[in-house]
């Protein structure tokens, strides 16, 4: 593989080998995104970490019971906790990253769900513009284009439908351009310049 394709998932890569898991970005991540969507559905949290960056100002009572669409991102999430080992010490005040995190993911209306795994990254997409939204719906509202000539890259597993979560760069180790839902969205290594994942 060339060496600019190593840039695709350097954290996730460590995935395996670190033994301090709670700082890998997946654990912060996934935890974020789970508390996120029982947050959403009005969980009351009782941690430090939980009732700092959930306020429950607007909770309505413990372990709400979420549907079966968000019960099984729920389960796939502390799955890919389970195998990596996290533990995160949500007894301590939120990091930076967290409250990053959820501001940066608090405008999407489904949440993606990252895939402890690996991913997936096409390298100059040599499709037509795309549209990235805010949603896995087609009327989610638009957060911005996808140019043919830049880059897609996924980390995050997929919905149904097609739907894939992905963010937009300039390259590799390049800039962020936007993120968000897409689907019909051919990312086969054939119509990439490079692909790894």
């Amino acid at each position: 593989m060339r060496s600019s394709l190593k840039l695709v998932l350097p954290a996730l890569a460590a995935l395996v080998t670190t033994p301090a898991l709670a700082q890998v970005p997946f654990c912060t991540e996934a935890w974020v995104i789970r508390n996120m969507i029982f947050d959403r559905l009005g969980h009351c949290f009782g941690s430090v970490a939980g009732q700092m960056l959930f306020d429950n100002s607007n909770c309505t009572g413990s372990n709400p019971t979420p549907p079966p669409a968000l019960a099984e991102d729920v389960a796939r999430i502390r799955e890919g906790e389970q195998v990596v080992g996290c533990a995160i010490d949500t007894s301590q005040p939120p990091s930076p990253e967290m409250y990053r995190m959820h501001a940066r993911l608090s405008r999407f209306i489904d949440l993606p769900v990252p895939d402890h795994v690996g991913g997936y990254a096409c390298w100059g997409y040599r499709g037509p513009d795309f549209r990235v939204l805010s949603g896995a719906n087609v009327n989610a509202p638009e957060l911005g284009i996808a140019r043919t000539g830049q880059s897609v890259v996924t980390t995050y597993w997929g919905k149904p439908g097609g739907w894939v979560f992905g963010a937009i760069t300039t390259g590799p180790g390049g800039q962020l351009l936007t993120e968000g839902w897409f689907a019909g969205v051919d990312l086969h290594p054939s119509n990439c310049d490079e692909a790894a994942g």
